[in-house]
C-alpha cells in the first residue's frame, strides 16, 4: 500500500506466453491470495482478416477493466512483450463498463436493459452471436 491509501500494482513483463503461464502458475502456488491479473498479446496480426481469439479478447478486457476499479491490496499484471507495446483503449472507456450479477440477486429488467443498450446491444427477438 503507498502513503496515498492506493494499492500497489506491479507489471512483469514476460518474454514469451509459455513464460507468462509458468510465472502465473508459480504465483498461484505459492501466494494464492494474490491479485494476478493476466494480459494476453492478441494472436492475430492488426489489420488481418482474422479476428482474435475471444478468450483473448475477453482476458485482455478483464484486465483494463479490473485496471480501471480502485483496489484494495496489491496486485500484479503478467503480460508479455507483444502485449506491452500494443495500444489500449484509454482507461476512460472501462469506466461503468461492468455490472455485476450473482445467483439470486434481484435486479430490475430496466436496469439490466439500460446497461446492455449504454454499452452497445441492441434488443431483437432472435439472438445470432
Amino acid at each position: 500500500m503507498t502513503a496515498d491509501g492506493n494499492a500497489d500494482t506491479i507489471v512483469q513483463i514476460c518474454l514469451d506466453d509459455a513464460r507468462l503461464a509458468r510465472l502465473s502458475a508459480a504465483l498461484s502456488f505459492f501466494h494464492p491470495d494474490l491479485d494476478v491479473l493476466t494480459f494476453p498479446a492478441w494472436d492475430c496480426l492488426p489489420y488481418d482478416r482474422v479476428s482474435p481469439n475471444s478468450e483473448i479478447v475477453s482476458r485482455r478486457i478483464d484486465t483494463l477493466t479490473r485496471l480501471a476499479e480502485a483496489k484494495n491490496g496489491s496486485r500484479i499484471v503478467l503480460t508479455t512483450v507483444n502485449a506491452a507495446i500494443q495500444r489500449v483503449p484509454p482507461r476512460a472507456a472501462f469506466r461503468d463498463r461492468v455490472l455485476l450479477a450473482r445467483p439470486g440477486d434481484a435486479m430490475p429488467l430496466v436496469r439490466l436493459t439500460e446497461f446492455l443498450s449504454h454499452n452497445g446491444y441492441v434488443r431483437t427477438e432472435t439472438v445470432r452471436e
